[in-house]
């Protein structure tokens, strides 16, 4: 895995623990390496929080446990909240009930 665009990523508003996956070090070494005009300003972006690669694998494996890679594994309160979010109150309602 390549590190990613830091500088498009964070405009785009991508969660610190998701543009840091790389790793922090990598990141951070490749951002300061680089002679992109901006290179200041998105440093201080991705170390202001000093997350540390624990934290980020920490919130990783909190978002894989509310979000399995197996659709199936979802409970049904799961599924209610993501037809509510679509506007199907009553296929919400229903899975509410089962």
């Amino acid at each position: 895995m390549g590190t990613p665009r830091t500088s498009a990523s964070i405009r785009l508003g991508y969660h610190l623990y998701h543009l840091l996956t790389a790793g922090i070090a990598a990141v951070t070494e490749t951002v300061r390496a680089s002679s992109h005009p901006d290179r200041d300003r998105i440093l201080g972006d991705i170390t202001s929080a000093r997350p540390t690669d624990a934290a980020v694998k920490e919130r990783l494996d909190q978002q894989r446990t509310r979000f399995p890679p197996d659709p199936a594994a979802e409970g049904l309160k799961a599924w209610a909240h993501h037809a509510a979010c679509l506007g199907e109150r009553e296929v919400s309602r229903l899975l509410m009930t089962e």
